[in-house]
């Protein structure tokens, strides 16, 4: 143990002699992992999203006309109808799909009668950017819905600062 403090003491020593050292072993690692963060980051655009809606109510369509929207404008997930979980689940184990939305039985329902109803999200987790932005989006989904009629409380302030980081990524990597 001795040694081992020795050692340290030692080493704390070199770096109160040389700023530069001090500079190279704190600073230079930061940089490197802002570089490969941004250098791996991926761009997420044309995510294949596959929709299984069960309700085909109002706010079901509702729903399923967001989704769209996103995948007509910004084009990072591009929406697939399914008639069938199983379809849908098949196609996202065989990686056809980056992830499954599923709008469940009774969703304009439990909205209306303000339950507060959840959307299905599958992932494929082998990208963690797109199984991230996915999360996000689902998420976003029935809280932007339901702000609309106030009938849930809108985002948190922790999820407005993730969902606000988590498009500002994906405008910045679209350019």
């Amino acid at each position: 143990m001795k040694r081992a403090l020795g050692l340290v003491e030692r080493d704390m020593r070199k770096f109160r002699r040389s700023p530069a050292l001090l500079f190279a072993s704190l600073v230079l690692p930061l940089v490197q992992l802002v570089i490969l963060g941004n250098a791996f980051g991926g761009n997420i655009k044309n995510v294949n999203l596959g929709v299984v809606n069960l309700d085909r109510g109002p706010e079901s369509v509702d729903v399923l006309e967001r989704v769209r929207a996103v995948g007509a404008n910004a084009r990072t997930f591009l929406p697939s109808d399914y008639d069938d979980q199983g379809a849908a689940l098949s196609d996202l184990r065989k990686g056809v799909l980056g992830g499954g939305l599923i709008i469940p039985q009774h969703y304009s329902r439990d909205l209306l009668e303000q339950h507060q109803p959840h959307l299905a999200l599958i992932t494929d987790n082998t990208d963690r950017s797109v199984a991230g932005a996915n999360r996000l989006y689902a998420r976003a989904l029935p809280r932007a819905q339901a702000a609309e009629s106030k009938q849930l409380a809108p985002l948190s302030a922790a999820d407005q600062r993730q969902l606000v980081a988590a498009m500002q990524k994906l405008i910045e990597h679209s350019k």
